[in-house]
């Protein structure tokens, strides 16, 4: 697919920076590796709705005594 993006002199700016150091070949390739984070950061956003629509959680306080109990009786793992 192609795109034409109309970026201001800051956008412009940013990506002149981004390629004089090397870090990215190609303006495609600075623009795809910030699309990729933004795809992620979309992909968190929902997890996180869909965690807010899942109802309450449990209190951290009984998740921690829960498997302090379980290492303790097991006799494995975190040690205290």
């Amino acid at each position: 697919m192609t795109a034409q993006v109309h970026n201001g002199k800051a956008i412009e700016a940013l990506l002149s920076r981004l390629l004089a150091t090397g870090r990215y070949a190609t303006a495609d390739d600075a623009l795809l590796a910030g699309l990729t984070l933004l795809a992620e950061r979309e992909l968190l956003r929902s997890a996180i709705q869909d965690g807010i629509a899942s109802g309450s959680g449990i209190p951290a306080d009984e998740v921690f005594t829960r498997l302090k109990r379980k290492y303790a009786s097991s006799g494995s793992g975190p040690q205290s």
